[in-house]
């Protein structure tokens, strides 16, 4: 159901971001939303970070609007090829990156759900991602 709510959501923004927005401040607004919708649901947060493990290694054959990790490699390629993102990095390997980070933050905030620690640890986790992947950075 989640996934189906935000397929809508999903293509609107990478559309939006193809026509010329920024990819940068998307992704920020992702992230937020995704972690306020966790804090949202904590009981079923472990079991849905769990059951989207079941789809890693089958990227190819799902539809990017329904799965966050093809939505991060569609929305970094865009980032990439608008220079708001380095480029020597391949954007599959930014999204486990930062999905990564996600499933490990969500996770741990599940065994003692804080109101609010899922969103500024994921903001922090973020900044720290960013500062690396900018154009130019350490290579």
């Amino acid at each position: 159901l989640t996934r189906d709510e935000g397929a809508e959501k999903t293509r609107a923004v990478l559309e939006a971001v193809a026509g010329g927005a920024q990819a940068i401040p998307v992704l920020e607004q992702y992230i937020q939303a995704l972690c306020v919708w966790f804090e949202g649901h904590e009981k079923i947060a472990e079991a849905l970070i769990f059951s989207s493990l079941k789809t890693i290694g089958q990227e190819e054959n799902l539809d990017q609007l329904h799965y966050s990790r093809r939505f991060l490699v569609a929305l970094f390629k865009l980032a990439q090829e608008h220079g708001e993102l380095r480029d020597d990095v391949a954007p599959g390997e930014l999204a486990k990156i930062i999905g990564g980070a996600l499933i490990v933050s969500v996770l741990g905030w599940s065994k003692n759900p804080v109101p609010g620690s899922l969103v500024n640890s994921m903001r922090e986790t973020l900044k720290i991602f960013l500062q690396g992947a900018q154009p130019g950075s350490v290579k």
